[in-house]
């Protein structure tokens, strides 16, 4: 080493150096502004620029700026604001928070350097290349600050407020265990002993000149480092005295470029170049990993399909290089996890092989009573992301069945129904999978209710109480044709059993009759589609097309088809309990029994008996009564009282005798000389020819006719029990007004044969 000494020091101080202070200030006033302004000052920074806060309204807050506008001095560190340029005002944190008067704040600058400023004019070789600014200043670095000490890098200046940097003092960064990389600029003309002695991190000293300045053989001190110097230069550098030493640790510090070749890859590797630059040695980190569907990215090697070595983040690049991408195939297995389903999941597993990306289907849905299947998912409850038939598979993973409540509606249909359903509709709400109950059944005219089925007409399949609904649904009333056949007995005294029946699809008819009804005084003739016989008679081989009223056909008992004549006639007089069990009422003065012929009737309640009569046996009224006016219409089957003409008739009983089946009044009537003055049992005595009993005698019977045109007397006929035998003869004719009533008015009937 050269022997050196310094002829003359003019300054010799440890300084830490502090910006020239830039002055600023503002004129004042009296006037009270509703404004304030935050302005900064670089103080002396080298490079940068910053931008005032503008103008705040008074009473709102600020928040002082951090180092935004890149403010760069040599050699010191941005360390905050302070109101005086020399740092002994009042300091402020970038972040802190002011409001109140205009605000000037100038850049605090914390040196990284501790240097020696020094005068040149000394012959010595050891200053021989040092540069000296004209006044004859230069610096020596002898240390670095506190702050400098927590720096891993260190960019050295060429100059320090406008200084050059000249020598690398013994021991500079001794110890400095946080360095990583050091730049030494080309002012730099000494670089004296153990300078990086203990900077065990240390992996690079860059090197910018190109003109290897002078050394202590013993300026690494022992550190690890390698020197980076320009390409150009590193033979010389590597046979300079002082470098020399240990020459493999020079290396060029031009930088050096890995190319990463994805191999046909569909994504490819971002970024497909990196460079490697002194003092690094490595890439540090390798891109983002390709993709290529149907294959797993397997690394980079130095040959293609794997082939070569392995190139990593830390392996070291010495030149430009190319490394290539390995494919690997694969074969993953998802799991599908159905939480508990009632029914499982199947198959439970699927294999995804390469080049496949995704699964080839679904399998079939699990089931969960109380619950829907919402899908899969990759985590549990529904987190996470739902997983499908099309999501990419990109390693073993385990899918899970996501369960949720649910409400379901059922609506019920009920085609047309005559009654309507009720309700319209019923909710399934979890964790139910059934209605509580169906809803009451529609009813529907000529139908019978057949259920509720998923389609129309009883297709599809039926929905009962118990079916298991697994989602909204509408299901539909099944009509069945069912036609109902009613038994109307008119009134019958014991009904009809039963009154009803019904004649359902694929029957077309009933399967029996039901057992005959029974009424006083007549006889069940069998069932007809009209009321007393009419229309056609109905069987148990009746075919049923809709549904159908028919009627008891009613015989009234003791009736006689009087020969040659259009009309049967009673072959009795009415008696009380005829006539009672038809009017309700029996108005007879002698009620001795109930087979004892009525009487006490006028004309009136006679045609009304009549019409009642008909009433019960079925048979179509004859008369038309509105008060007093009664008309009639003999084509009606219904009971009437006979003209005189028809009486006579019926009373001779095809016979010339005096009365009524005899010449001798005593075998056949009861009159004024027999009857001891009351009527007797109806039939009592000898009948005519035509057995038609009582025709003289007991009571008189109303007829029809009027005694004569105009008249308003009523005929009557064949005398009573209070009559000469004179009176009794069948010719003999009287009359009497019709709303007269005596105790030997009586009623005898006709109608239609």
């Amino acid at each position: 080493m050269r022997s050196r000494s310094v002829i003359s020091i003019l300054l010799i101080a440890s300084i830490i150096f502090l910006a020239t202070a830039c002055g600023g200030g503002g004129g004042s006033g009296n006037a009270v502004s509703d404004v304030f302004t935050v302005n900064y000052n670089a103080n002396g920074a080298d490079s940068g620029i910053y931008t005032p806060e503008g103008q705040i309204s008074k009473g709102e807050e600020v928040v002082i700026s951090d180092n935004t506008g890149n403010l760069v001095k040599y050699g010191y560190l941005f360390d905050g604001w302070n109101t005086k340029a020399d740092g002994s005002g009042k300091s402020y944190a970038p972040g802190a928070k002011y409001k109140g008067e205009n605000l000037l704040l100038y850049a605090k600058w914390a040196p990284i350097y501790e240097v020696l400023l020094m005068s040149g004019g000394s012959p010595s070789p050891a200053l021989e290349q040092v540069p000296v600014l004209p006044g004859g200043f230069f610096l020596q670095i002898t240390g670095l600050t506190a702050k400098g000490k927590q720096l891993s890098v260190l960019n050295i200046p060429g100059t320090i407020d406008g200084n050059p940097v000249s020598i690398i003092g013994d021991n500079a960064f001794k110890d400095c265990t946080n360095l990583t990389s050091v730049t030494i600029p080309t002012s730099v003309a000494w670089i004296m002993a153990n300078v990086f002695q203990g900077c065990s991190n240390l992996e690079g000293i860059i090197m910018e000149s190109f003109t290897p300045p002078e050394a202590d053989p013993a300026f690494l001190g022992g550190c690890p480092a390698t020197i980076y110097v320009p390409d150009s230069v590193v033979a010389t550098y590597k046979a300079a005295e002082g470098w020399n030493s240990d020459p493999s640790r020079i290396l060029s510090s031009d930088p050096h470029t890995v190319t990463f070749d994805g191999q046909g890859a569909t994504t490819p590797a971002n970024p497909t170049t990196k460079t490697v630059a002194p003092p690094a040695v490595t890439v540090g980190t390798l891109p983002a990993a390709p993709k290529k569907t149907g294959y797993n990215f397997g690394g980079w090697y130095t040959e293609p399909g794997g082939a070569g070595t392995e190139f990593t983040a830390s392996t070291v690049v010495t030149a430009d290089i190319a490394v290539y991408a390995y494919w690997e195939e694969y074969s993953y297995t998802v799991n599908f996890d159905d939480q508990g389903a009632t029914t499982p999941v199947s198959p439970a597993s699927k294999t995804v092989n390469s080049p496949a990306t995704t699964i080839d289907s679904l399998p079939a849905n699990p089931a969960k009573n109380g619950q829907i299947f919402m899908g899969w998912y990759t985590q549990t409850g529904g987190g996470g992301t739902k997983f499908t038939a099309s999501t990419t598979v990109t390693g073993n993973i385990t899918v899970y069945a996501y369960w949720a409540d649910y409400s379901y509606t059922v609506t019920f249909d009920d085609q047309g129904a005559t009654t309507h359903v009720n309700p319209a509709s019923k909710k399934v709400n979890s964790p139910a999978v059934t209605v509580d109950a169906l809803p009451t059944a529609p009813e529907k005219t000529d139908y019978v209710f057949g259920g509720w089925y998923t389609q129309p007409g009883g297709a599809g399949y039926e929905f009962t109480a118990l079916t298991v609904v697994l989602g909204n649904i509408t299901v539909y009333a099944k009509w069945i044709p069912a036609y109902t056949v009613t038994f109307n007995d008119l009134n019958a005294t014991t009904p009809a059993s039963p009154t009803t029946k019904t004649v359902i699809s694929p029957a077309t008819t009933v399967d029996s009759l039901p057992t005959a009804p029974q009424k006083a005084f007549c006889t069940f003739g069998g069932w007809y589609t009209q009321p007393g016989g009419g229309g056609t008679q109905f069987t148990a081989e009746t075919t049923v097309t809709g549904s159908i009223t028919v009627y008891a056909k009613w015989t009234f008992n003791n009736m006689v088809a009087i020969p040659g004549k259009t009309f049967k006639m009673l072959s009795t007089e009415v008696n009380q309990e005829l006539y009672e069990t038809i009017m309700g009422t029996n108005p007879s003065h002698n009620k001795a029994g109930f087979d004892y012929p009525v009487e006490c009737v006028s004309w009136y309640d006679a045609v009304a008996f009549c019409n009642a009569l008909s009433d019960y046996v079925g048979l179509d009224r004859v008369y038309t009564i509105n008060g007093n006016d009664v008309t009639q219409d003999t084509s009606k089957s219904g009971f009437r009282l006979p003209t005189s003409t028809e009486w006579e008739y019926a009373a001779a009983g095809g016979q010339a005798y005096t009365y009524a089946g005899s010449n001798t009044i005593g075998d056949v009537a009861w009159y004024k000389d027999n009857s001891g003055g009351n009527t007797h049992t109806c039939a009592c005595k000898t009948s005519n020819g035509y057995g038609l009993y009582d025709m003289t005698g007991n009571v008189s019977e109303w007829c029809w006719d009027t005694l004569y045109d105009g008249s308003s007397l009523r005929r009557q006929r064949g005398g009573s029990y209070m009559h000469e035998a004179s009176d009794c003869e069948i010719t003999h004719d009287t009359a009497s007004n019709p709303n007269y009533s005596y105790v030997y008015f009586g009623i005898r009937v006709i109608c239609k044969q």
